[in-house]
């Protein structure tokens, strides 16, 4: 886990990729004092689809505001499947969850940092995480 403290709002970049990895985060942050909490996710196309809507259940539940994107290697299923299995788990107990769907993570990761409200935590669950952290670092020296 990498947490970065921007002025107004942190973002924390890990690697939770399961239901059990999503719970133990939600525990972490659940006792954050966020003011708002925005999830940056995907799902994987080699998990059952039970699993994940299991893990995007866990995210909707969590997340105050969720972006929907996508690996690149979608594992053997279609964007289009795996937009549609999130979407149904980020709803299934917070029906009205504002979700944006940016397929490209670079652009997802774009979008929270250009749209982060004052005293957010805005979590990115990142396939690609050399490139996140170098995105991080680049919009820090920014500042």
């Amino acid at each position: 886990m990498n947490v970065y403290k921007f002025p107004t709002f942190e973002v924390i970049v890990d690697y939770a990729h399961n239901t059990h990895g999503i719970e133990k985060f939600a525990e972490f942050l659940n006792a954050t004092e966020a003011t708002h909490k925005v999830g940056v996710v995907s799902g994987l196309g080699d998990r059952r689809d039970e699993d994940t809507l299991g893990f995007s259940r866990v995210a909707g539940r969590i997340f105050d505001e969720v972006v929907l994107r996508q690996d690149r290697d979608l594992r053997g299923k279609t964007a289009e499947e795996l937009k549609e299995i999130m979407t149904q788990g980020l709803r299934l107990d917070a029906p009205e969850l504002p979700i944006t769907y940016i397929e490209n993570e670079m652009d997802a990761i774009d979008h929270v940092l250009t749209t982060a409200k004052p005293g957010s935590v805005v979590v990115l669950f990142t396939e690609n995480i050399k490139d996140t952290l170098k995105k991080l670092d680049e919009y820090e020296s920014k500042l």
